[in-house]
C-alpha cells in the first residue's frame, strides 16, 4: 500500500509540472550591445620615454650625412590594447602636406617642407623600424614615395604590458644628390603615423 501510494504521487508530480509549461509556446528575449572595434592606446614617445609631437635631431653637421650617423632613437607605445582579434597592428606613414626626398621627389626619405633661404636643402630624413637605422637585423624603412604598412606583433600588450615599436629617423644626402651638393639650413618634415588594427 505504501508503494501504491509513493507512485501516484510521483505521476501527479509529474502532471503537475507538465501542466504548468503546456502554456507557455513561446519566449522574448532583448539583446542590447554596443559593438566596437578592437583597438590599443598608442603614443608617440622618445627614447627617454617622454611623450613627443616631433623628433628632434637636432644639429646635423654635413660630415655626418656621409657617414650617416645622426640617427634619432624613438618609438610608438602601444597599451591597453582590448578585442584584437589578431593582436596586431598595421602601421604606415606617409608625408604630410610635403614631397619626397630625392632628384625626382620619388625616393624612400621624406622632404623638407621648408624652402627658400634658410632651409636646408637636398637632404631628406628615413624612418626605420629599429632604434639603430638600417643598422639592426629586420630594420625595414617607411618608403615616402611607396608607403606600406609594417606589421607590428601585439600578443604581449595587456591591461597592465605595453609594448614599444622601436623607431629611429636618420638625416640623409638626398637620393640622387651629392653630399657637394647639400646646402645648410632648417628642416622639417611633417608625417602622419596611421595605425590600423586587426
Amino acid at each position: 500500500m505504501k508503494l501504491k501510494a509513493i507512485a501516484i504521487l510521483i505521476v501527479t508530480g509529474g502532471m503537475i509540472s507538465h501542466s504548468a509549461l503546456a502554456g507557455t509556446t513561446s519566449a522574448t528575449l532583448t539583446v542590447d550591445s554596443i559593438v566596437t572595434m578592437g583597438t590599443c592606446t598608442a603614443q608617440l614617445l622618445d627614447s627617454n620615454d617622454k611623450e613627443i609631437s616631433q623628433v628632434a635631431i637636432g644639429d646635423v653637421y654635413i660630415s655626418e650625412l656621409r657617414n650617416e650617423t645622426n640617427k634619432k632613437a624613438f618609438k610608438i607605445r602601444f597599451s591597453g590594447c582590448a578585442g584584437l582579434p589578431q593582436k596586431k597592428a598595421l602601421v604606415k606613414l606617409t608625408p604630410r602636406g610635403i614631397g619626397c626626398g630625392g632628384y625626382n621627389a620619388n625616393s624612400a626619405g621624406f622632404a623638407n617642407a621648408k624652402n627658400g633661404a634658410g632651409a636646408a636643402g637636398r637632404v631628406a630624413v628615413e624612418v626605420w623600424t629599429t632604434k639603430n637605422a638600417e643598422i639592426e637585423a629586420g630594420s625595414e624603412i617607411f618608403n615616402c614615395f611607396s608607403p606600406a604598412d609594417k606589421t607590428v606583433n601585439l600578443s604581449s600588450v595587456t591591461a597592465t604590458q605595453h609594448f614599444d615599436y622601436d623607431l629611429s629617423a636618420k638625416m640623409v644626402v638626398a637620393e640622387g644628390r651629392q653630399l657637394s651638393d647639400v646646402t645648410p639650413g632648417e628642416f622639417l618634415s611633417p608625417a602622419t603615423f596611421t595605425i590600423s588594427y586587426q
